[in-house]
């Protein structure tokens, strides 16, 4: 047994890069910080925020992200593409370049959406006054824009303690303020609000202190323009994905009271935590990839290991909390919230798509033909539409997770077949396959009754959990990548 599983470690540093095991721990540190203030804050929110203040907080970040969706330009995709493509003399040029363009559309957007949104909002959130709630994301998103370009650099550039240290600087500040504004002067959900604000603020002048040093401050237009055409593809992409993603609120909105919207957001809450592994380990995941793709052909091998450690990481924390989170809601919330119970499961199931979505977007990324990404957003645009429009009438929020699960099933099925055309990647579809298969039902354990005291049901749900661990540690130990997988730029591993 022992040799086996040092056989095993053996495979696992064989396979991935010191620099990638580096670079995905700490950003896993940074983004895993946003995780661990959601799980060390949500027993305190369903403590002192009702159903209700969760709904506010969801259908205000709602309306954040359709703002954010019209108002950013997405150049910033441009720099991971490009800066290993610049000589070490015009990198600082062209980061810098875009970096004030980005700005000026900020300021230039804050102008328009102050003058539009207390006419426009109400019409897309019913249920939440402008004043003060939306008017406070207005400002949330104008701050978040300043960290799209920084936070690129910092990737590209693989300067993962940067990120960590604003990251855990934006933490303490956001943890301190959500205590104060929900603990101490009860607030609730726009308590809730205003720490974002607050944190998202601070971050901003962080971020623009860090490209004052470093970057200059002029625009040259020729890189505006090659940033433009690499991008513009990439702008209704955005902006149909940004939409997509709270279609399903918006539609609850409509036809769901507010304090079942509250059960869903909960539920959404727990889902995050592994939606967030997904956005941690792509921080790491896409600059290694792209690197290996542009200086190690020899290595392009890798990048189906890679897919599948990102799949089984995303798994292992997807069954962990879909397991546990009926003890924490029934240990905090008591009987307030045990109605989300049965939901959690299904809005967790989403990272896996999510993480699938990351790893097929990488062919339109490697081969620059972003034309096609459009297509793949109506598809899932429509499919999400439709769905919605169908099922939450019906059934509510069971309707919405079926309309969310349908609508990103569509996008990682279209992501699949047209990257296969324009760029294969080295990825062994089946075995991803083979770790969620298995992982699916055993996350619906935790809608279950477990008996026994506390002790003997963390103990039962940790042997669910190491059982499954077995299972992915076996699966990547009995497969390894073929001599052809190795020799070839694009067969399948």
């Amino acid at each position: 047994m022992t040799r086996h599983i040092r056989n095993m470690w053996s495979a696992l540093k064989a396979t991935f890069s010191s620099v990638f095991l580096r670079q995905a721990g700490i950003y896993g540190l940074g983004q895993g910080v946003e995780g661990i203030s959601s799980v060390l804050l949500l027993p305190i929110f369903l403590v002192y925020l009702s159903p209700d203040d969760f709904a506010i907080v969801a259908l205000s970040d709602m309306a954040g992200t359709i703002m954010a969706s019209f108002w950013g330009l997405r150049l910033s995709a441009s720099v991971t593409r490009f800066y290993y493509e610049y000589s070490e003399g015009d990198r600082s040029v062209f980061v810098g370049t875009i970096w004030w363009v980005v700005v000026i559309n900020a300021i230039g957007g804050l102008v328009i959406v102050h003058t539009i949104a207390p006419i426009v909002l109400p019409y897309f959130v019913t249920q939440v006054a402008y004043s003060p709630y939306l008017e406070i994301v207005v400002w949330t998103v104008f701050f978040q824009l300043f960290a799209e370009v920084p936070l690129a650099v910092m990737r590209i550039r693989e300067e993962a303690h940067l990120v960590v240290g604003i990251t855990l600087g934006t933490f303490f500040l956001s943890v301190g303020a959500k205590l104060y504004y929900v603990v101490v002067t009860a607030e609730g959900g726009l308590g809730v609000l205003k720490a974002v604000l607050l944190g998202s603020g601070v971050s901003a002048v962080g971020y623009l202190i860090y490209m004052f040093r470093r970057y200059p401050r002029k625009i040259h237009w020729p890189y505006v323009k090659h940033a433009i055409r690499y991008c513009w593809p990439l702008t209704p992409d955005a902006l149909l994905s940004g939409l997509t993603i709270v279609l399903d609120r918006f539609f609850l909105d409509k036809w769901v009271p507010l304090t079942i919207i509250g059960y869903y957001s909960v539920a959404s809450r727990f889902g995050a935590i592994a939606y967030q592994t997904v956005g941690s380990l792509k921080m790491a995941f896409v600059p290694a990839v792209v690197r290996i793709w542009l200086e190690q052909k020899e290595e392009r091998w890798r990048i189906g290991q890679m897919a599948f450690m990102l799949v089984a990481v995303v798994a292992f924390v997807a069954l962990g909390v879909s397991l546990f989170a009926q003890d924490i809601l029934i240990a905090f919330g008591r009987t307030r919230f045990l109605d989300a119970i049965a939901l959690i499961p299904f809005t967790t199931s989403n990272a896996f798509l999510v993480a699938l979505v990351t790893i097929t977007y990488m062919s339109f990324v490697l081969s620059k033909d972003m034309k096609w990404l459009t297509v793949v957003s109506i598809i899932h645009a429509v499919v999400a539409v439709i769905m919605n429009l169908t099922l939450i009438p019906l059934f509510g929020v069971w309707g919405a997770i079926a309309a969310t699960l349908s609508g990103w099933g569509s996008r990682v099925l279209s992501l699949a077949w047209l990257g296969h055309k324009v760029q294969p990647l080295p990825i062994s579809w089946g075995r991803l396959a083979a770790i969620l298969v298995p992982v699916i039902p055993l996350m619906l354990l935790g809608m279950g009754s477990w008996q026994g005291g506390w002790l003997a049901r963390v103990t039962g749900k940790m042997a669910v959990i190491f059982l499954y661990g077995i299972y992915v540690l076996a699966l990547y130990r009995f497969y390894q990548p073929s001599a052809a997988c190795k020799v070839s730029e694009a067969a399948e591993c």
